[in-house]
């Protein structure tokens, strides 16, 4: 979906009546994923939204929800019932996060 939801540049919609030109074509991105269940060629057809894509949220309870979360999320929710536990899911999932990533959201 990220392939798609990249489909298009900011700018790319000139939306010019008197030339034509609906998009510049050079701000256009196809795809072509083949992959093991469905392939589709792109680009996604409507105009980005203005965030980019959807927000990405995954509960990341287990360890391979919190994998999974670290590689894709843009929030991540769990339940630790006390502040220990808080601080330790925090801590292991800063640690599956890269170095800038982690600097974005204050794991350091």
């Amino acid at each position: 979906m990220q392939g798609l939801w990249d489909s298009w540049d900011a700018d790319a919609f000139l939306y010019d009546k008197t030339s034509g030109q609906f998009y510049d074509e050079r701000k256009l991105h196809v795809l072509q994923h083949q992959g093991t269940y469905f392939s589709v060629r792109g680009p996604l057809n409507v105009a980005p939204a203005p965030q980019r894509h959807p927000v990405i949220v995954q509960a990341g309870a287990s360890e391979d929800g919190r994998e999974l979360a670290a590689a894709t999320a843009d929030v991540v929710y769990c339940l630790p019932d006390t502040l220990a536990a808080a601080r330790a899911y925090y801590t292991s999932y800063g640690q599956r996060l890269s170095f800038f990533e982690r600097l974005k959201v204050g794991c350091e």
